[in-house]
């Protein structure tokens, strides 16, 4: 399914969410227990540009880090950087990657939440 629905069995539903080939729109990631929600990469396999979404119940210091498949970090966009609570996005470029799995990581308060992403040419 996709496109962009606000009715259904005729009625009017201003708050449905919109379907899209590669996730959901207009809905926040839910937040675990922890405190923390890391998304799947989107695109993903990508192949210059893609995003990923996590999400942070309350104020808390961050690191986000892109390993490759021998765990050599090639990107740290987050450092123990304190973000605000709520949804996050961060873009990253690819194109200086090789091509190959990458994984990427999400820590806070010593709990870690990791996600596979594909870069391909």
């Amino acid at each position: 399914m996709g496109g962009d629905f606000r009715s259904a069995g005729g009625s009017s539903h201003p708050n449905l969410a919109v379907f899209s080939a590669v996730g959901v729109s207009g809905v926040p990631p839910v937040v675990g227990p922890e405190g923390i929600a890391l998304l799947q990469n989107v695109p993903n396999p990508v192949r210059r540009m893609t995003t990923i979404g996590f999400a942070l119940a309350r104020s808390q210091p961050v690191t986000l880090r892109v390993h490759d498949l021998s765990g050599r970090v090639v990107r740290t966009p987050f450092d123990r950087e304190t973000l605000a609570a709520g949804p996050h996005d961060w873009s990253l470029d690819v194109s200086s990657l090789p091509e190959g799995v990458y994984f990427y990581s999400l820590t806070v308060a010593n709990r870690t939440i990791s996600k596979r992403m594909i870069v391909m040419r």
